[in-house]
């Protein structure tokens, strides 16, 4: 676009960088509840989650490449980028070790507040050792929600 003037932004001039492949900018989604793979199969170029097992890992695969199918598109056009913590040693006995140490040096009291700001609920009456309760929906969420709204307003 030359001298675009509209709503949500200005730009001068043209971009002087090639168009994207895909012909748009790349949407990362991250989040593996269902609403969140709905979302990544009707809008996601890239998906980010984190399973904690391969059997997880290849559920989660499966459930979001079928989302994907049920909305119309290649699931070959969606990719899965895995979240882990490679912890490297010589041997397996190393790693673990290293892993020990990375643990001990996690700070609860730091990462509690952390953890209850992210989903927007405190914790504190919840077993640490624990699963994490099903919690209602959050402020934070909600804001989130209607600001993608407003982005995918501003994108129409």
């Amino acid at each position: 676009m030359l001298d675009h003037q509209g709503k949500y932004y200005t730009v001068k001039g043209p971009l002087n960088i090639p168009r994207s492949p895909q012909g748009h900018p790349v949407l990362i989604q991250a989040g593996s509840s269902g609403p969140g793979q709905d979302l990544a199969a009707r809008t996601a170029d890239i998906v980010f989650t984190a399973q904690q097992s391969l059997e997880e890992a290849q559920a989660f695969y499966k459930s979001l490449k079928g989302r994907v199918a049920g909305f119309g598109r290649d699931p070959d056009r969606v990719a899965v980028m895995p979240g882990f913590l490679p912890v490297i040693g010589r041997t397996a006995a190393e790693a673990r070790e290293k892993l020990d140490v990375l643990n001990r040096w996690t700070d609860i009291k730091s990462a509690m507040p952390l953890l209850e700001e992210r989903i927007g609920h405190s914790l504190a009456d919840y077993d640490l050792d624990g699963p994490l309760p099903d919690l209602p929906i959050s402020d934070q969420g909600a804001a989130e929600r209607n600001c993608s709204r407003s982005w995918r307003a501003a994108r129409i």
